[in-house]
Formats: C-alpha cells, sequence, structure tokens
C-alpha cells in the first residue's frame, strides 16, 4: 500500500485488505500516506473509501467509523467518476426495525487506460442483528483499449461494425428513400 512505485490497482487491494482489520496505527499510515501521496488514482480511492466509511449507517462499520470520528480529511485529489478510481456507498439502517442495507461498489482506473480496470459490486442486507451479504459480483479486464477502439475508434474497420449492426446503413437508406417519396 505504500510502496509508491507498485501499480495504482494492486496498492488500493493493499489497502481495502489492510482497511478489514483496521487499528489506530494503520489509519494514522493511511492519514499519512493520503497526505502525502502524489498518485491520483490511490489518493481519489482512498479518499472516497474514508468518507463513506465515515459517512456509513452500517452497524457493521462502526468499529472503523469509531476510529475516523476525528479524521479530518482535506480533499486534495481530483475525483472526476470518469477518470479517477473511487469506492461508493448506499447504506440506510433502521433501528425501530432493527434491518437496514448496503450497497457498495469499488470501481478502479488505472493511470495507463481509459477504460477502468476492474469493478465490484456488493448488495449486504443487515436483519435482526445479521449481516447478510446478499450478492457480490465483480471484473477485472485489462487491454481492452484496443479492442475498443478498433470497434469504436476514429480508424474502425467499418465492415466489422456492419456486420454487427441490428440495422444496416442500405437498409436506413432505403427506408429514408420510401418514407420520403411517400411524402411527395
Amino acid at each position: 500500500m505504500e510502496n509508491k512505485q507498485a501499480d495504482a490497482e494492486l496498492r488500493i487491494m493493499a489497502y481495502l485488505a489492510v482497511m478489514q482489520c483496521a487499528s489506530e496505527d494503520t489509519v494514522g499510515r493511511v492519514r499519512t500516506l493520503l497526505e502525502s501521496d502524489e498518485v491520483n488514482q490511490v489518493g481519489s480511492f482512498i479518499w472516497t473509501h474514508l468518507t463513506n466509511l465515515q459517512e456509513t449507517s452500517c452497524p457493521m462499520k462502526s468499529e472503523i467509523q469509531d476510529l475516523l470520528k476525528d479524521v479530518v480529511l482535506s480533499k486534495t485529489y481530483d475525483l472526476d467518476k470518469r477518470k479517477f478510481s473511487r469506492n461508493i456507498e448506499l447504506s440506510g439502517f433502521s433501528e425501530v426495525f432493527n434491518m437496514g442495507a448496503v450497497v457498495e461498489s469499488n470501481l478502479i482506473w488505472s493511470a495507463q487506460s481509459y477504460v477502468p480496470r476492474s469493478a465490484m459490486v456488493n448488495l449486504t442486507v443487515d436483519v435482526f442483528g445479521q449481516s447478510i451479504n446478499f450478492v457480490e459480483f465483480g471484473g477485472r479486464a485489462q487491454g481492452l483499449e484496443a479492442l475498443l477502439e478498433r470497434f469504436f475508434g476514429p480508424d474502425s474497420d467499418n465492415s466489422i461494425r456492419q456486420k454487427r449492426a441490428v440495422i444496416r446503413d442500405e437498409d436506413l437508406n432505403t427506408i429514408d428513400a420510401k418514407v420520403i417519396t411517400q411524402r411527395i
């Protein structure tokens, strides 16, 4: 996590692993890292994750929330959702019914790509003091840029796009000609 020469994705995964069993010492080290790290991918992810932990209503995260209650996070990272890694959490808990839910997502970008490297979504339901991981799925992809450029880039192969198109250009031209003819 603290190795600034390591890949941003690896550092973020190490951070998430460390935060599973965080202590005051861990939070202090993460805070120091956040104040000095120049890698925006890592900093934006850690900042959004810590902010979400401070604001969560998930009872299973109350211990880490207590560790973070006095931590002031300065917003020094670019948080553009289209370019930088982030943690997203939506949570709600009702003390009256003793139930709630948490939807959490991690979107991790690479500095070498304009396509996200990995993504994860998790839905956890809290019912009567028990947390049930209802569903979690995620994936990781690398090297998609060349494929996307081949199909959608400025030098894309139109014959490939034509074969994959549901409605071909010549069909649209035929329809347009018929509509124009009927209007006259």
